[in-house]
């Protein structure tokens, strides 16, 4: 069963390319685990991004959250001080 993350997170300014630099290595790797990043927003005051993501289902999901890539980059989230909230939605139309 596909499932569908709305994800919005905030990025202090100062934390904005450590945040830029661990998307631009992450992102990639959905793929690898049947994900697909279907909208990726970002305010103008660039301290707010949102994300719409579909993956085949819950465990490809927590794959990609596992995957050892993924976690090798990390320490730039973690220097980005970037706060993540996520989402399970559904389509209402």
């Amino acid at each position: 069963m596909t499932i569908t993350l709305a994800i919005v997170v905030k990025i202090p300014t100062d934390g904005i390319a450590s945040f830029d630099e661990y998307e631009n290595r992450v992102l990639p790797l959905l793929k690898n685990h049947g994900g697909t990043l279907q909208r990726r927003l970002r305010a103008q005051n660039h301290m707010t991004e949102f994300h719409i993501l579909s993956f085949e289902s819950q465990s490809s999901f927590n794959g990609f959250l596992a995957d050892p890539e993924r976690e090798k980059h990390r320490n730039l989230l973690i220097k980005s001080n970037a706060i993540i909230e996520l989402f399970n939605v559904e389509d209402l139309i």
